[in-house]
């Protein structure tokens, strides 16, 4: 059986799964992993099929605990040796992606979701969005990114860019 891992970054995102496992599992060894929290063990309770694996990853920069995340994620990724990986938060999906990219995981995915930078103002938005999205386009498989909302970034980003240069 294929092993599918669902990667976020905290366990409050995990809800954004929930009412998939059901059906993912019963085609698909399902794998969850995020940060330790009661989310996690409250899906892991109810979905007797799915696995949970915790790794701490901080939501803001944090180079030092980024790469030891990082590293744990690398390990996860050789051991669990799974056929899919999905992420769906921001720091999960830059990590996760990179792993993936340094295990050979064949499928990787990544939905732009939790996004910072709508939120963000001045130069410094573009330029967190225009690095993280280039990281994760190398890092991913090009042809199965899936935006969750395409508005995201041709309307929200064109219209941000317009208001920060003359």
């Amino acid at each position: 059986m294929n092993k599918i891992i669902r990667a976020c970054t905290v366990s409050q995102s995990l809800g954004f799964v929930r009412g998939m496992l059901p059906y993912l599992s019963n085609k698909y060894e399902v794998v969850l992993l995020s940060s330790p929290g009661p989310e996690m063990d409250e899906i892991l309770q109810k979905e007797k099929k799915v696995r949970g694996i915790t790794i701490k990853m901080e939501r803001q920069i944090s180079l030092i605990r980024d790469m030891v995340s990082l590293f744990r994620i690398i390990i996860v990724f050789r051991k669990e040796k799974p056929a899919m990986v999905h992420s769906m938060t921001p720091k999960a999906g830059l990590l996760c992606m990179i792993a993936g990219w340094i295990t050979k995981v064949p499928v990787r995915v990544h939905t732009f979701t939790g996004l910072v930078f709508p939120t963000s103002t001045g130069l410094k938005a573009l330029g967190h969005f225009d690095a993280f999205e280039r990281e994760l386009k190398q890092r991913a498989i090009e042809t199965r990114k899936y935006p969750e909302v395409k508005q995201i970034y041709s309307e929200n980003y064109k219209e941000r860019l317009a208001q920060l240069l003359p």
